[in-house]
């Protein structure tokens, strides 16, 4: 089902998960992106959103943003 849609939206998927898990998820994330399908990954780990997006979208609490 997930092929049909034109998007992915994931908030805090990694939150539960072990740093083994987190890798999995990671790799399946990749494999989706490759095939074309556009994932949103809301995360409070901004490590998690670096080396696996080629565009992201930062805010911080305070109002502050950076793009990448």
């Amino acid at each position: 089902f997930i092929m049909d849609a034109p998007f992915l939206i994931l908030d805090e998927p990694t939150s539960s998960l072990d740093a083994s898990e987190v890798q999995q998820l990671f790799a399946v994330l990749r494999r989706l992106r490759d095939e074309g399908l556009a994932i949103l990954f809301v995360t409070h780990f901004l490590e998690h959103s670096r080396g696996t997006a080629p565009q992201f979208h930062f805010v911080d609490g305070d109002g502050g943003e950076a793009f990448g």
